[in-house]
């Protein structure tokens, strides 16, 4: 794995490929430093390597959709209107 990555300049997901292993197994081999790789050495230099995102859970629909008419309606914060 490390020569064809090294040497011959394959991507990782190449090696993957050939090999029968999932790329990103091959990435965590690489953060456990399990093989002599560095991102450096990689022929994207690792652009292709995707992160886990933290970030903003995405709302499928605005919040004001969500609402019923009689909230404006409310006397007290946290009651609802008396019919």
């Amino acid at each position: 794995i490390e020569e064809k990555i090294k040497i011959q300049k394959w991507s990782i997901e190449q090696v993957a490929h050939v090999v029968r292993i999932a790329y990103k197994t091959i990435y965590n081999w690489i953060d456990q430093e399990l093989l002599d790789i560095n991102v450096t050495d990689l022929p994207d230099h690792g652009i292709r390597r995707k992160r886990p995102r933290q970030g903003r859970i995405k709302i499928p629909m605005a919040i004001k959709h969500c609402w019923s008419p009689t909230i404006g309606q409310r006397q007290d914060c946290g009651q609802s209107p008396r019919s």
